[in-house]
């Protein structure tokens, strides 16, 4: 286990309101940021990798919502 991996547990056995209280975190891996911070819709990302991890994921939940609607909306139709 490296460091990043150690500082990652410790950090998440604390209660929730400490953890957002004074601490800047990556959205997505809440890791700590270097030098470079990347934001996108209000979240702050340590990294480019975690920004497109971050973008996938919501791509795929919107994609599985549009889907499920689509469906719903097909069964109302044929009921109707």
């Amino acid at each position: 286990m490296n460091n990043a991996e150690g500082m990652q547990e410790r950090f998440s056995e604390l209660p929730p309101t400490l953890r957002k209280a004074g601490m800047k975190r990556c959205h997505q891996c809440n890791g700590h940021f270097g030098l470079i911070r990347h934001k996108l819709a209000l979240n702050h990302f340590c990294s480019r990798r975690c920004l497109n991890k971050y973008k996938t994921d919501t791509d795929r939940k919107m994609a599985r919502i549009k889907r499920v609607d689509r469906l719903s909306y097909s069964k109302t139709v044929r009921a109707t």
